[in-house]
């Protein structure tokens, strides 16, 4: 049986699908469209159901990409129940979307979710009364009320309600017009009746090609008759009902602004709370993060200088005892002891941020700054989507269109990812120990100045009005730490550090062969010395060497590996294995304090992993301003660095 789950945005969907479906869960590209979906199974011993979470929408109007999959699924009858997610505490604008799969589409059970607040007391027998299907209260963060929804499902499969939709004035032109049906496509007919009534430009064409020139005669006396404007008039018997069944629950009470609300929306304290709220996690992941990744760098030396003691003791090759002990082991040991306790803890962090309701508020105080360089608010959720990874924050373009949603694909890479972070705390804290906090969020201003720098130079190619952004805030309110901490270990951490491991293996094992694959006489004579003498000129020119250049080149398939391709090309790769040496301690005897701050700027700035380019091809359709993203992070990080290093020489930094 599939089950697909549907609502809007923020009101705990994707929340609801992780706990129905646990670890039994994929996320793909859906056939034919280019929207990634999730889909997972839920095994117990009354059912087993897929189940599937369509992306959020306000409605079946379809503008967007992501919209036009939901409406699709839904109306195709893909499913055999949906699930209609509902927040209590914003019944009438969510049931907007609820009446119009109720009209339309299969048999569906509405899901009031966050049951559990104080304010979201809504008469259930009421309102499934009015609306003449089940209602089930649930909360999804805390697993409360899941057995009693599969339950409900099973029997609504079984036994499916009536529809009892009602389009008011419009019923009896859409009821005359669905009595025959085109037959162009899958839709039901009193959809593609409204379709037809409401004057769709692609069915009129579908249909005068079909020689149906007597059902759009029709459709357009039924327009006639009932005054024009359907889609107007539709939107407000909807609003309407939507209204009254709010008024029979009877509704919660309003949620009140409370003064931290309107601080964090003010137009001038929004940004200064913002940042305090920023530098508080990334005080905590560095204080929380540095002794942890100390014990895992002493395990994996401790692994390596034994693995390699093993195999030398028993006379095997150093062409295996190599690639295995400085390339695997050491290197993707350099990437787990760096990222997983970064990771972890700023992930929580900005997990609880989100769940909290502050995020929404952020990009609501950015929305002016934003629009001021030709973007809008929702850019500002896509940076920080992109903290965690640049791909989700390439998607997260999906909801705006224009030429906002251009600069969000092409600027998304100038902020840095989880794997980007992930070298830059530690480094920072090895470098400039108790300033650590401050250099990173230096970093992080650099990475946004940038971006509003892009926007601004792009939007002057473009010139075009960014448009309107409709962003809802959702009310501010206590996380559910422990549910929290399952989702982003299980769907964050975990899978984020196992695409790092598994890419960082081969990389690893190329890296140390190009390092030590002679082409030519001498010791030094490989093919990354050869790839590093050819870099130097442009890494002396930025205050690098082309040692630091190849071994960031030698990242692009994942930002993650920089560290540990930093030991091996930095001159130490033959001896790692043996003295079990860690790449944080080979980079603090040979860089100063300078040269890493350099380090940072360029890598922080500097071209995304090979994944988000394909992504950024893929959204952006062209091959042109794919590179155009890239070389614009490029010039970025190598106009930002050699300005650094000029300044350094000039204050004698060297």
């Amino acid at each position: 049986m599939t089950v697909a789950i549907a609502g809007s945005p923020n009101v705990g969907k994707t929340t609801l699908f992780n706990a129905l479906t646990g670890l039994c869960q994929h996320v793909g590209n859906w056939p034919g469209k280019t929207v990634d979906i999730a889909e997972g199974w839920h095994r117990s011993r009354e059912a087993e159901l897929r189940l599937v979470d369509l992306p959020g929408t306000y409605g079946l109007a379809g503008n967007s990409p992501e919209e036009i999959l939901t409406r699709d699924f839904v109306l195709g009858r893909v499913a055999d129940v949906i699930l209609v997610v509902l927040e209590p505490r914003a019944l009438q604008r969510h049931l907007y979307l609820a009446l119009q799969v109720l009209e339309f589409a299969g048999p569906v059970v509405l899901v009031l979710n966050l049951m559990d607040s104080p304010d979201s007391d809504v008469d259930l027998e009421r309102l499934q009364a009015a609306v003449r299907t089940p209602v089930v209260a649930v909360s999804a963060a805390r697993r409360q009320g899941l057995a009693h929804l599969v339950k409900t499902v099973l029997e609504v499969a079984a036994h499916p309600p009536a529809a009892s939709g009602n389009l008011g004035i419009l019923d009896k032109p859409v009821r005359d017009l669905a009595r025959e049906p085109s037959g162009l496509n899958g839709m039901p007919p009193r959809w593609e009746a409204l379709r037809l009534l409401a004057g769709d430009d692609t069915l009129d064409a579908a249909l005068a090609r079909a020689g149906r020139h007597d059902l759009l005669q029709r459709a357009d006396e039924q327009r006639q008759a009932v005054g024009g404007r359907v889609r107007e008039r539709l939107a407000a018997i909807l609003y309407e009902q939507a209204a009254w069944l709010e008024s029979l629950c009877p509704p919660p009470p309003p949620y009140r602004t409370s003064v931290l609300d309107r601080l964090l929306t003010h137009r001038l304290l929004a940004y200064p709370l913002f940042g305090l709220l920023v530098a508080l996690a990334l005080w905590l992941t560095l204080a929380a993060a540095q002794p942890l990744t100390a014990l895992l760098e002493a395990l994996f030396s401790r692994l390596g200088g034994a693995v390699a003691l093993f195999l030398f003791a028993r006379g095997v090759s150093a062409w295996i005892a190599g690639p295995l002990v400085d390339g695997l082991i050491v290197g993707v040991g350099a990437v787990i002891a760096v990222m997983l306790p970064t990771m972890s803890i700023f992930f929580v962090l900005l997990a609880l941020l989100e769940e909290s309701g502050l995020v929404p508020r952020l990009a609501l105080a950015a929305d002016l700054p934003l629009q001021r360089v030709g973007s809008q608010g929702r850019h500002c959720l896509a940076c920080l989507v992109s903290l965690g990874c640049n791909v989700p924050g390439v998607y997260a373009a999906r909801t705006m269109t224009g030429r906002p949603r251009l600069l969000t694909i092409l600027t998304a890479s100038l902020i840095p990812c989880n794997g980007r972070l992930g070298v830059m705390l530690p480094l920072a804290v090895l470098f400039f120990g108790q300033r650590a906090t401050l250099v990173v969020l230096g970093l992080l201003a650099l990475s946004l100045v940038t971006v509003m720098l892009a926007c601004a130079t792009l939007s002057r190619i473009w010139p075009e009005s960014p448009g309107d952004a409709v962003m809802e805030l959702p009310p501010l309110r206590w996380p559910h730490l422990p549910g929290v901490l399952l989702r982003t270990l299980r769907y964050r951490v975990v899978h984020v550090l196992a695409r790092a491991s598994l890419i960082a293996a081969p990389v690893m094992l190329a890296v140390w062969l190009l390092g030590n694959l002679p082409v030519g006489a001498g010791p030094t004579a490989t093919y990354t010395a050869t790839l590093t003498a050819f870099l130097q000129p442009a890494g002396r020119a930025l205050g690098l060497d082309g040692r630091i250049l190849t071994a960031v080149l030698f990242s692009l398939p994942a930002k993650e590996i920089v560290l540990g391709a930093l030991a091996l090309t930095g001159g130490v790769a033959r001896s790692l294995g043996e003295t079990g040496a860690v790449p944080l301690g080979v980079l603090l005897e040979t860089w100063s304090s300078f040269t890493a701050l350099k380090f940072l700027v360029f890598f922080t700035l500097a071209a995304p992993c090979a994944y988000t380019m394909l992504v950024i091809r893929r959204e952006s359709g062209s091959t042109a301003r794919t590179a155009l993203a890239v070389g614009l992070s490029l010039l970025a990080g190598s106009l930002a660095t050699w300005i650094l290093h000029l300044v350094g020489r000039l204050l004698g930094l060297g």
